[in-house]
């Protein structure tokens, strides 16, 4: 479970292009779970995005580093 101080890789920046930058790291400054809908909540990661602004994002956008990082391992058969 991602936790504040954890370091995260964005894994899917879509219509946050000029907010998140994809392989990029960044540090968590906290982390939520916030009512999206009725009766609906989604864990968010909050972090200080490219235009330097502290901001949420639905947490399936990035990955921990250590998952990331076995992630891209397995792609290149290591």
């Amino acid at each position: 479970m991602i936790k504040k101080g954890d370091i995260v890789v964005c894994t899917d920046n879509k219509t946050y292009e000029s907010y998140l930058t994809l392989n990029k790291l960044y540090e968590v400054t906290q982390f939520s779970r916030l009512q999206s809908g009725f009766e609906t909540y989604d864990d968010y990661v909050t972090i200080i995005n490219d235009n330097g602004k502290e901001y949420s994002y639905i947490n399936t956008r990035f990955l921990l580093i250590n998952e990331w990082r076995e992630k891209r391992l397995k792609e290149i058969g290591i």
